[in-house]
């Protein structure tokens, strides 16, 4: 392809094959593309049976890199009822759903703030 072009390529471009055969360097079976482009090219190629394999791989990675050890503990209203900490999210809790401080009443803003 640097022969045909007449330079050498950029670090950007990026030789496709066209039948997908990697020896077949005929003039007429190569492309040039940018990295982006190439990828979407293979990717669009690809069966969906693999890529959701490769999504699936992809977000089960993520997940097990984010997710916290999960423990038991008591609602801290005083209530006596239990639950597991960090929720599905990976948000730590005080309370079970509903609990919040039982019998307060919440008001926005600071009672001591000057106005």
């Amino acid at each position: 392809m640097e022969d045909s072009l007449g330079r050498l390529l950029t670090e950007d471009e990026h030789i496709h094959h066209k039948n997908g055969d990697k020896a077949d360097n005929r003039i007429e079976n190569l492309e040039i593309h940018s990295n982006s482009e190439h990828k979407k090219i293979h990717w669009e190629n690809t069966p969906k049976s693999i890529k959701n394999g490769r999504i699936k791989k992809m977000q089960n990675a993520a997940y097990q890199i984010t997710r916290k050890p999960r423990t038991t503990v008591q609602c801290a209203c005083g209530c006596g009822e239990s639950f597991t900490t960090p929720d599905s999210k990976g948000r730590d809790k005080k309370y079970v759903q509903g609990h919040n401080a039982k019998g307060k009443h919440w008001k926005w803003g600071n009672k001591n703030a000057k106005n």
